[in-house]
């Protein structure tokens, strides 16, 4: 059966996953931590207000609980935390709270930083995505944490791609994550096709590849952002780039 559908995985297939993600961290802390002060833990800064070691190192002791808290959740319970409910475990853990329109202002500060600090376009993916909505339905079936899939429209509309998609599915609005079969299911659903209609696009051989054969969609591993290019597989086809992808499609 011929395909008409692509779907893609957002992070470490359209952009890489790393760029720019150490900047992006640095302002969550240095936020957090202004927070904090501006709010009476005074613990978290000097009396000159200067930034002080010991307390830095507790809020990035906090942000590295949040991404094991996130790890569990995700891994046993496919769903994604959101920028809000990580900021709430950090507080947590930090034995802190902040006034609520603070705790909103600090919460939006850590999705809308992505925009500014942003991640790159693989090489060659603003060539070959409009040349793929020529000929099939795109859509995107992706995962997020403290970036949700709003702002992730926003960047793809500032690249110039959002166009391409006719259907997105993100695990902050979807209310579970890959490899539920409903985040598949409701892309389908919006580009109208069928399992065997459509083929997945992904870095992550549990979520992307596995999950997706589940459900009954063809798979490509796409290998340009993973250290081991040679990774088993169970996908149907493997790329490491967007013009191999390409190249790919031609035969699927």
């Amino acid at each position: 059966m011929k395909i008409t559908s692509i779907s893609f995985d957002f992070w470490n297939t359209i952009y890489e996953d790393h760029t720019h993600s150490y900047e992006r961290h640095t302002e969550r802390v240095k936020c957090l931590q202004d927070a904090l002060v501006k709010n009476g833990y005074a613990n978290y800064a000097d009396a000159s207000a200067t930034l002080n070691a010991s307390s830095t190192l507790s809020i990035e002791e906090s942000f590295k609980y949040c991404w094991e808290y996130f790890d569990k959740i995700w891994k046993n319970e496919h769903r994604t935390l959101n920028a809000k409910e990580l900021l709430r475990v950090g507080l947590v853990y930090l034995k802190a709270d902040l006034p609520q329109n603070e705790f909103d202002r600090v919460a939006d500060f850590f999705e809308n930083i992505l925009i500014i600090y942003h991640p790159v376009l693989f090489d060659g993916v603003k060539r070959v995505l409009p040349e793929l909505a020529k000929n099939y339905k795109l859509g995107i079936t992706s995962d997020t944490a403290y970036t949700s899939g709003r702002i992730l429209k926003k960047l793809l509309e500032k690249d110039g791609l959002l166009g391409c998609f006719s259907g997105f599915t993100f695990s902050d609005e979807q209310g579970c994550s890959k490899p539920d079969p409903n985040m598949f299911r409701n892309t389908m659903w919006q580009l109208g096709s069928k399992a065997h209609e459509t083929i997945h696009v992904g870095d992550n051989e549990y979520t992307d590849i596995q999950g997706a054969k589940e459900e009954g969609l063809k798979t490509i591993l796409f290998t340009g952002g993973l250290k081991d290019k040679n990774v088993d597989t169970e996908a149907d086809y493997r790329v490491d780039t967007w013009v191999e992808l390409l190249e790919v499609m031609k035969f699927v």
